[in-house]
């Protein structure tokens, strides 16, 4: 029964590679929609983008293990302030999201997050920022409420992949105390982008250290909260070619201006000491030929301050498989490593080893009429939620996507 599940899992779209796509489509990052440095919008533009998932384990699990159906809208507009005001190489950018689902456990008992947008229902405004343009489009200044990850830590290559770790990388998306500006609780930044050349560009962002509120996960919040500190990131990416073949190599550095508690050491009054939470990671995202490109990302952080301190994730994308020029097909690999939650229960006595979750990734991208995509996927984790004696996992999803 499970087999022919899995034989009509990839069944579907494979059904329509015969028909012609009615256009092309190409699939692009949230980081390339939003960053239009040298090109901003003449006017002003609507987007409407709605995702779902329908998720569940095929095979292993805990014993709450079901189905799930996720989901979000994100809409809004982006807004030249050229052609209404006069205001020259200026824009607004401003997002509002939809999230249905919850955040409830699907059974699977992973960390790093099979969905990509799982996270609690809510209706929020998500993004609003404003963007100046100086010397020809060398340096960019923004100032809002902004989703790091739309310029931060990114891979043009992984954005196909469901799994929450082909975004950003776990040792930084879970550190701090709620973690950094990110889906789905963006905060206040300031972020500058220097152009030093046609290849070389360093961004610098100052974000709060505490973004949105993490008891109403609804609420937006515009600037900085006092007591929470900031997190201060910067990221410097090289264009280059590589194997006369365009590639893009980037290195990133963060640090909270707040300390953060250690995970099992304590002072005398039996308080957590506090230490200094920070990390790095390094991208590579490489296009090997016409329809084939890969990725290689990886990171680290404070060992002692955050249950994940380790990652890597590498996989390839292929575009126009079977002749259709819309479709993609992927596989990836995500690794986190840390320390396993059950080695801090009370009863635990010895020293706390790390432990390793091991994500494998298949996935197939279709357009099946216009602006719609569908897109299957099976995830095969093992150690899930860091415990090596877990049984392994076998996640099955389908994601809808519109485009309007």
């Amino acid at each position: 029964m499970k087999l022919a599940a899995l034989f009509v899992f990839f069944l579907v779209p494979s059904a329509f590679a015969a028909v012609p796509s009615e256009e092309i489509v190409v699939q692009k990052s949230q980081a390339e929609a939003e960053e239009t440095v040298s090109q901003p919008s003449e006017n002003a533009r609507l987007f409407l983008d709605y995702k779902s998932d329908l998720m569940a384990p095929i095979a292993g699990g805990t014993d709450e293990k079901r189905t799930g159906l996720l989901g979000n809208l994100n809409f809004g507009t982006e807004v030249s302030l050229e052609k209404f005001i006069a205001w020259k190489n200026a824009r607004i950018w401003v997002q509002g999201l939809v999230a249905h689902g919850g955040d409830q456990s699907l059974g699977i008992g992973d960390t790093q997050g099979a969905s990509n947008i799982q996270s609690p229902s809510f209706v929020k405004l998500y993004q609003a920022w404003f963007e100046q343009n100086l010397w020809d489009g060398r340096i960019s200044l923004l100032a809002g409420v902004h989703d790091l990850n739309s310029e931060f830590y990114v891979t043009d290559s992984s954005t196909l992949f469901l799994n929450s770790s082909f975004g950003v990388g776990p040792e930084f998306g879970k550190s701090g105390a709620n973690g950094p500006s990110i889906f789905p609780m963006p905060g206040m930044t300031v972020r500058a982008l220097v152009k030093a050349t046609d290849t070389l560009s360093v961004r610098l962002g100052i974000y709060d250290g505490i973004p949105s509120d993490p008891k109403n996960p609804a609420v937006t919040r515009f600037g900085y909260s006092a007591g929470h500190g900031v997190l201060g990131v910067m990221e410097v990416n090289l264009a280059a070619e590589t194997f006369s073949r365009p590639s893009k190599i980037g290195l990133g550095l963060w640090t909270y201006t707040n300390k953060s508690n250690h995970l099992f050491l304590t002072d005398a009054q039996g308080e957590p000491l506090k230490i200094l939470n920070q990390g790095f990671y390094a991208l590579m995202d490489q296009k090997i030929t016409s329809r084939l490109s890969g990725f290689i990302r990886g990171g680290a952080s404070t060992s002692d301050a955050n249950m994940i301190s380790q990652s890597l994730h590498l996989g390839m994308n292929y575009s126009s498989p079977f002749g259709r020029e819309t479709d993609q097909a992927g596989v990836g690999f995500a690794l986190a490593s840390g320390r396993s939650p059950a080695r801090f229960a009370p009863e635990f006595n010895g020293p706390i080893p790390y432990s390793h979750e091991k994500t494998f990734e298949l996935t197939y991208r279709a357009q099946i009429i216009k602006k719609v995509f569908l897109q299957p996927d099976l995830q095969w984790i093992l150690s899930p939620g860091l415990e090596d004696n877990a049984t392994s996992v076998l996640v099955g999803a389908v994601r809808a996507q519109i485009l309007l």
